[in-house]
């Protein structure tokens, strides 16, 4: 699943559906949606960079900004579109020239039921015209997404945040550690 997606039209509530969500798998994609996390908040060139307490208020909260596709079912090759634009762009500055910048969390289900989730890089700018231009740039990995939502994570909902793979690994490697240990302690070899 990827993300695509432009909004050009003048004035900051589109008409038309925006975006453009494409399975690129081999299965279809159940309860596809999106969410934003903004991480900053640019108004007349002075950036706010949001913590975890302000990404707990309207209206920058997750749920405020979780967007359904339509369909929310998508088959492989198909695509879906959005019909509202995410929150802090609907209620936030007035004024021209405000950009906002943070992670859009893909998410759906496979035909198993078991969830997916993609992360990737978004901005969106209001120009002087008052059009606005929503794009969507590298996905991440989740190592990365992770990196990227520290300051954030506790206002994240779980379901929506990376895996922790480095605390996965230091798991790992501290089972094997112990496994190792207990082994040479009642001498066998593993």
């Amino acid at each position: 699943m990827t993300t695509a997606g432009l909004l050009g039209a003048p004035g900051r509530f589109p008409t038309e559906r925006w975006g453009k969500l494409v399975n690129h798998g081999n299965g279809s994609a159940f309860h596809a949606q999106i969410s934003f996390i903004t991480l900053s908040v640019t108004v007349g060139g002075e950036e706010f960079v949001l913590d975890a307490a302000k990404l707990s208020e309207f209206p920058y909260t997750v749920d405020a900004n979780t967007i359904p596709a339509s369909p929310s079912n998508i088959s492989p090759g198909a695509e879906a579109t959005f019909a509202r634009i995410p929150t802090p762009i609907l209620v936030g500055p007035s004024q021209a020239r405000s950009t906002i910048v943070g992670i859009v969390v893909v998410s759906y289900d496979d035909l198993f039921d078991a969830p997916h989730r993609a992360y990737q890089h978004f901005r969106s700018n209001v120009n002087d015209s008052e059009e606005l231009t929503i794009t969507f740039g590298k996905e991440y990995t989740p190592v990365q997404a992770l990196s990227a939502l520290e300051p954030v994570i506790d206002a994240v909902p779980p379901e929506l945040r990376p895996p922790d793979t480095f605390q996965n690994v230091a798991v790992r490697q501290a089972l094997r550690i112990l496994a190792d240990s207990l082994a040479s302690a009642i001498g066998i070899r593993i």
